[in-house]
């Protein structure tokens, strides 16, 4: 019963995300949904979302006995089910995975830091999203974000392997998502995307922070957020 409630939840957050673009707005929008994913043993977590002034941070956690000096985070993004995507040469959605760079952060065993865009680089910057929504040509943007490669001050190190690989069951969550959207709009209004920015104008919905069940009765990290598609530019929440 859990489960049924959480999709029934995130299905009203996705209709109030796309009514509301065109009653306010007036303008189609890109959707850009975000977890956190939990590779198996890993010692270096992310534990939460925050959205603030047109950027996101992250709240890490290190669950290890060890110090953390270095690491980094990748991302795989890609387009849930039911939603219009081309196929590359195998015949598959075509997907894409970030790799940002190490950052260099000493993290205490069991401490709790929070990364803002200066440690990030722009891995999972609004702008970087929809960049990926643009190439991709994407009318929803479904993502994954985890830690890859750890360090420690022991000389010891840990990795996912091959940056984590994509969830299939985490992309099922956003599944039906763009049932109620107006794909061929967003697409054709991606086309003439050249950047992204904050808007402090509109009376749009903010970014939304919640919990979401991942299959296997695990909560992780959601982050939901859309961005007005504006002539050139989209415009993206600033809180």
């Amino acid at each position: 019963m859990k489960r049924v409630n959480q999709f029934a939840r995130l299905a009203v957050v996705f209709i109030f995300i796309a009514v509301s673009a065109v009653a306010q707005s007036g303008l189609p929008r890109l959707t850009i949904s975000i977890y956190a994913v939990e590779p198996k043993d890993a010692p270096l977590l992310i534990t939460n979302f925050q959205y603030r002034q047109g950027s996101i941070d992250l709240v890490v956690h290190n669950d290890s006995a060890k110090i953390v000096t270095d690491f980094s985070i990748y991302a795989w993004v890609a387009t849930p089910p039911g939603c219009p995507v081309e196929e590359n040469q195998n015949g598959k959605p075509s997907r894409h995975a970030w790799l940002g760079r190490n950052i260099h952060l000493t993290i205490k065993s069991q401490e709790t830091v929070t990364l803002t865009r200066q440690y990030q680089d722009v891995v999972l910057s609004p702008g970087a999203s929809v960049s990926s929504a643009h190439s991709l040509q994407y009318a929803f943007l479904h993502v994954q974000a985890g830690i890859s490669t750890v360090h420690f001050t022991d000389g010891t190190r840990w990795s996912p392997g091959v940056a984590g690989n994509l969830n299939p069951r985490i992309v099922d969550l956003d599944s039906g998502a763009c049932s109620n959207l107006d794909t061929a709009t967003i697409l054709e209004s991606l086309k003439g995307i050249t950047g992204a920015g904050s808007r402090d104008y509109f009376r749009d919905p903010k970014a939304v922070i919640e919990m979401a069940q991942e299959p296997g009765n695990r909560e992780i990290p959601h982050l939901l957020f859309s961005c007005s598609l504006d002539g050139s530019v989209a415009r993206c929440p600033w809180d």
